[in-house]
């Protein structure tokens, strides 16, 4: 079976599919533009992480990974100028907060889809490390989002999910697939984002994005 077509079907009352990590300033751009055009109830994010090397905490943060933020954000200024963002102390690990999504999605899946973009907004509007327990609990309070005690269910998701995106062969994020399988590949220029949401149909590909992150 072709990759793409094996991430079918999207989930029910959706109709594009999104993969994403957290802590990627062109994920965040792609959800704050989705949110503006009023589609993000079509859309099913699958979160991934991209990067797993990266730190809990700022202690642990080395100054190669801040130089690679700053050259992501200086890509980002350039090619969405309309999205509001700012550069975060670090860049923490995303799998605390996928994995909090993902168990709140047990329970309440569009607590969970406020939970994803206040996360989102967290790091990449407020700095704040959303890979601390204590953070991610608060964000979820100011979201009225209830966190169930994580599971081995959810560790599970989110390693299926990364799996996935990693089969599928597409080596950057954030990506888009419709329910025809056509895929949008990277931070594509809002015209040609525009026309993915409303066809479906035409996809592009372009390096403003994250890449596979394994070292």
């Amino acid at each position: 079976m072709d990759p793409v077509q094996s991430l079918l079907p999207i989930a029910a009352g959706r109709r594009l599919l999104a993969f994403g990590d957290l802590n990627c300033p062109f994920c965040y751009a792609l959800e704050e533009r989705i949110i503006r055009r009023g589609a993000d109830a079509e859309v099913e994010w699958r979160l991934v992480e991209h990067a797993p090397q990266l730190p809990l905490s700022i202690g642990k943060a080395t100054t190669d990974h801040q130089a690679e933020v700053d050259q992501e954000l200086e890509a980002l200024c350039t090619r969405a100028p309309d999205v509001e963002i700012r550069r975060p102390p670090f860049r923490p690990a995303s799998g605390p907060g996928i994995r909090a999504v993902l168990a709140a999605a047990r329970i309440d899946t569009q607590g969970a889809d406020r939970l994803r973009t206040a996360l989102f907004r967290g790091l990449w509007l407020e700095g704040r490390n959303i890979a601390d327990a204590r953070i991610i609990e608060d964000i979820a309070r100011t979201q009225r989002v209830v966190l169930p005690e994580e599971s081995q269910d959810d560790a599970l998701a989110a390693q299926a999910q990364t799996a996935q995106w990693r089969a599928a062969n597409f080596n950057r994020i954030p990506c888009m697939v419709s329910s025809s399988a056509a895929t949008l590949l990277g931070l594509s220029e809002e015209r040609r984002l525009d026309l993915f949401l409303r066809s479906g149909l035409f996809g592009s590909r372009t390096d403003d994005a994250c890449v596979v992150r394994d070292d």
